[in-house]
């Protein structure tokens, strides 16, 4: 039986061991907990044996295990799966996921749903294995670089590389899920506040005043630490104790709206503070069906010889939608979006109305091309182009069978919300 723990100082004295080269720490110090030279060499011997001995990884102390540094070093240097021994919150980290795919890309299907409808960790998996295509949310399947990635023959790669312009962006994520609040107050007896109780069980989530709390509190905005790293703020904020203050629990858009305005917004599509036009707005979703991107597809006929037309088939057969879908409206979002000043926040509502149901979300434009886009069920992301929010707009109303969505300033309904309580 292997002895699943070992003196990190005992295994340094032999520092001319056989075999590769752990992946090193980074030397410069500058990130992660382990700064002096005597902690990274140690620190550097631990990576080497537990790549041969993974198990010992789950008896390591919480400042091993939640150290970004050191987990992407062993990430790196153990050649199976390591997701499996992983923290949750490094499930959905972009850097740790994509270390982990372009080992074997098929390790994609152990990535949480945001990280396979990321465009660089579909890319970087598909180019290590063009199988991995199975694992790839269906929306960013779609985008025509990711579909040509994964059906076009291996010799024939390079050629994709260059016909197709690398438009890889810095997509970085912060966690956050509403889920474990939302369990909480979802029960009488574990409840503290009835407010936050009765908002659950009307509306089985709290998405609402989780999105007002951000706009209060300002929590898009990135910070750093000391040590110049950018920092996490949700957890700490978003609590029930927080989203029951008085002007947060009060401040659910539906029960603030008096009848006339929903009567409004569910028969005419009328919305408060809008910012698109009446005319607009009623083009703003649309239904039609789905399908293989226009441009890959003309791609493909043109270069019929080199590409796996099996895959291709596979892959359109899974796109195509046996009923239409409702889908946002490219040409009308980026006119929308093109209006708005550089740093201006947006409180999006993704419904449909007959039920009437939904999901509230935020997103902030950071620059022309350059977005943020917060859910309470995942957390932040940034750096997405303009289709690629539209992609995960489509996602958000098919998730929740939405039929309609809207845009209105956040500054306005932050003023709105802290007036009135």
């Amino acid at each position: 039986m292997n002895n699943l723990s070992f003196d990190p100082y005992q295994e340094s004295k032999n520092p001319k061991e056989e075999g590769a080269r752990p992946q090193q720490l980074d030397q410069t110090g500058q990130t992660g907990q382990f700064q002096t030279s005597v902690e990274r060499d140690l620190i550097n011997v631990m990576i080497k044996k537990i790549s041969e001995q993974p198990g010992i990884y789950l008896n390591l102390p919480d400042k091993f295990k939640d150290d970004k540094e050191f987990v992407l070093a062993f990430v790196k240097n153990f050649k199976g799966l390591s997701l499996n021994f992983l923290n949750d919150k490094f499930k959905n980290d972009k850097d740790v996921i994509l270390a982990e795919v372009e080992k074997d890309g098929l390790n994609l299907e152990w990535a949480s749903p945001s990280m396979k409808g990321d465009k660089d960790i579909a890319l970087a998996a598909l180019k290590q294995n063009p199988d991995a295509w199975k694992f790839v949310n269906k929306n960013i399947l779609r985008d025509k670089k990711v579909l040509l990635q994964a059906i076009i023959k291996p010799e024939f790669r390079d050629e994709l590389d260059k016909g197709v312009p690398n438009e890889r962006r810095k997509r970085k994520y912060t966690p956050f899920n509403q889920a474990k609040i939302v369990e909480l107050h979802s029960r009488e007896d574990s409840s503290d506040n009835k407010d936050l109780h009765k908002l659950v069980k009307k509306y089985k989530g709290l998405c609402e005043l989780v999105c007002n709390l951000v706009l209060k509190e300002d929590l898009l905005k990135t910070t750093f630490n000391l040590k110049g790293l950018e920092t996490n703020r949700l957890p700490q904020a978003i609590t029930s104790d927080s989203l029951g203050d008085k002007k947060i629990v009060k401040s659910h858009l539906l029960e603030r709206a008096s009848i006339w305005r929903k009567i409004g917004a569910i028969l005419f599509s009328i919305y408060p503070k809008n910012i698109f036009s009446f005319t607009e707005q009623r083009g703003l979703v649309e239904k039609r069906s789905l399908d293989v991107n226009k441009e890959a597809a003309s791609f493909i006929e043109k270069n019929k010889g080199k590409i796996n037309l099996n895959t291709y088939n596979e892959i359109k057969e899974l796109l195509k939608e046996k009923e239409p879908s409702h889908l946002v409206n490219r040409t009308i979002l980026f006119t929308g979006l093109d209006r708005l000043e550089n740093g201006q926040i947006l409180k999006l509502l993704v419904f449909r109305k007959f039920p009437l149901t939904g999901h509230s979300l935020l997103v902030k434009k950071t620059d022309h091309d350059d977005y943020v886009f917060f859910d309470p069920n995942t957390g932040i992301e940034k750096g997405l182009s303009k289709e690629e929010l539209a992609l995960e707009i489509d996602g958000q109303l098919k998730q929740w069978s939405g039929t309609d969505i809207f845009f209105m300033p956040a500054e306005e309904h932050l003023k709105e919300i802290t007036s009135k309580v």
